[in-house]
């Protein structure tokens, strides 16, 4: 579950600052 949050919040994170 921890996994899961922190893999979906890196990937957030690399599509915000990806910007």
């Amino acid at each position: 579950m921890l996994r899961e949050r922190e893999r979906q919040a890196e990937t957030f994170r690399e599509r915000y600052c990806s910007h």
